[in-house]
């Protein structure tokens, strides 16, 4: 008991001070984020240099806040995990149950003779939560959208999005000794995540295991590997995703355009007549409800084609400003317009894009991701089977702007 309330103290210790930095950046971004939503409304041009100067501000407050947030990450975990220098991996024996053997099979050059499912060939079904964690972790760390939006670990195969509605303007001036008619302001709109079991089958050669084999670590590596190839697929799946495509990918589920495209409360906006990509963030941005564009823990973001953020940066770069230099010595990452970052989304192919708080996209995953894993002597690979259910969408519709109709030149 002693020890857990020492353990208390520090972990209190670390907190308090970082909640309230943590609580004074949010404050600062909020002030500033409104500055800048003035800015445009006032249509200031994006490389006035007031409105440069307050997207360095708002970078170093949001670089801040994140550092702070990393600061506590690690302090906690310091605190609570237990130092253990012997600590195995937390893969290891679920690919090749034994490495060990493996090595000396490979020195020997009987490496093939020695891969029997009795022995070293490990085949695990459900991963451990721990393992799962990791396994997720590694999936979405490389990916543009996964790694930004909200993931939801679902408990079962599905799950509610409710979204409550209000309707303005039903204020009324009061009547002594006469009851009000009830403003019925409130409607509710159900947006719902329903998984879809995924699958991917991998070959890992005997070759692979060769060079590997002498590394350590192999499970890990093999593990790190699949997790970003199977990402790669959900993250492209998670905006392009079509049930009613005939593609065997395509239809697994609906992804956020097809989704975005078929609600009538989100907002449209039409890129057509736009020349330049400042015009279309401009465009979709004006659009963007208030209630969302000065809240500084929804983060907007605009998702947008690479080759349109491309083509954003040369547009930048074309204006001799210190932000013009940054995004020419710096590239894609400094993209930002009006403080709301422009994001490269490789994912995005067709002449779409997304204005929406990062948080407001949603990825759920039901719980259990399983991993199988086969030997297969005629091949001469191990056949790896990974295994997860998955879908996406989002909570709010009126906090989503659909751009459409971006000209080719700009994408």
């Amino acid at each position: 008991m002693e020890t857990q309330t020492e353990l208390q103290r520090e972990l209190m210790a670390v907190l308090e001070p970082a909640q309230k930095e943590i609580k004074g950046a949010l404050e600062e971004i909020r002030q500033v984020r409104k500055e800048l939503l003035s800015h445009q409304e006032r249509e200031t041009p994006f490389d006035d240099a007031k409105v440069r100067d307050l997207e360095a501000k708002l970078a170093e407050l949001e670089k801040a806040n994140e550092d702070t947030k990393e600061r506590v990450r690690l302090a906690t975990m310091a605190i609570t995990t237990p130092s253990d220098a012997t600590k195995r991996d937390v893969f290891e024996g679920v690919f090749i149950r034994d490495a060990a053997e493996l090595k000396k099979a490979a020195a020997a050059g009987n490496l093939e003779r020695a891969i029997t499912s009795g022995t070293t060939l490990a085949s695990y079904g459900k991963l451990n939560p721990e393992q799962e964690q990791r396994f997720r972790d590694w999936l979405i760390e490389k990916q543009v959208a996964l790694s930004r939006v909200q993931t939801l670990i679902m408990s079962a195969p599905q799950r509610y999005l409710d979204e409550l509605l209000t309707a303005s303007r039903k204020l009324r001036a009061a009547s002594e000794a006469t009851a009000p008619t009830a403003a019925d302001a409130f409607t509710t709109a159900r947006r719902t995540l329903t998984t879809v079991e995924t699958i991917w089958a991998e070959d890992v050669s005997l070759s692979f295991i060769e060079d590997n084999i002498e590394r350590g670590n192999i499970d890990a590596h093999i593990a790190r590997n699949l997790a970003t190839a199977v990402g790669n697929d959900h993250n492209d799946l998670f905006w392009n995703g079509d049930e009613d495509s005939s593609d065997d990918f395509l239809g697994i589920n609906d992804g956020i355009i097809d989704i975005a495209k078929n609600d009538a409360n989100v907002v449209d906006y039409d890129a057509t007549s736009d020349t330049k990509v400042e015009a279309i963030l401009s465009g979709a941005y004006r659009m963007f409800a208030y209630d969302y564009a000065s809240r500084p823990d929804l983060n907007p973001v605009f998702f947008v084609p690479y080759k349109t953020a491309l083509t954003y940066a040369e547009e930048f770069a074309n204006h001799s400003t210190a932000f013009g230099e940054q995004v020419t010595l710096n590239g894609l990452p400094a993209l930002r317009y009006f403080g709301v970052p422009v994001v490269a989304e490789p994912h995005l192919a067709g002449d779409e894009a997304v204005l929406t708080p990062a948080q407001n996209l949603i990825w759920g995953v039901q719980r259990g991701i399983t991993m199988e894993s086969q030997w297969n002597p005629r091949k001469r690979v191990i056949e790896y089977t990974v295994t997860a259910r998955t879908d996406q969408n989002y909570a709010k519709s009126q906090a989503v702007v659909l751009i459409d109709g971006i000209a080719s030149g700009l994408r």
